[in-house]
């Protein structure tokens, strides 16, 4: 039996994780973060296929994230209701959902995400 993809989702509202982690965890190997810092750590150990990204994190940080996903090759999708937040943190190819959105969104954009990594 293949292996799951893993994806990290970073964000700081409890329900919004437990539902994006609900909605993957069928197809997915979901580990959730509330914070910049428990991203890092995740990422630091290798693991990670995706990392889905609240773009407005308490304390900031969400740039290291980034910049470290992507010295590992490791997609970031941005989630954010802010819309020129996204555009802050993205180099304008950067996939991204626009809160609120749809499980089918979260659902599309995922598998598009995880099938372009490199």
């Amino acid at each position: 039996m293949a292996e799951k993809c893993r994806i990290l989702v970073v964000e700081d509202q409890p329900l919004v994780a437990e539902t994006i982690a609900s909605a993957l965890g069928d197809d997915y190997d979901v580990v959730c973060g509330a914070a910049a810092s428990d991203a890092l750590e995740v990422l630091k150990r290798g693991t990670s296929d995706l990392v889905l990204l609240d773009c407005l994190l308490p304390g900031g940080g969400a740039g290291d994230v980034i910049a470290l996903a992507d010295r590992q090759g490791v997609p970031v999708v941005l989630m954010s209701g802010d819309i020129e937040r996204i555009d802050a943190l993205s180099d304008g190819t950067r996939p991204f959902l626009a809160k609120p959105f749809s499980m089918d969104a979260l659902m599309e954009t995922t598998r598009s995400a995880l099938s372009r990594r490199r």
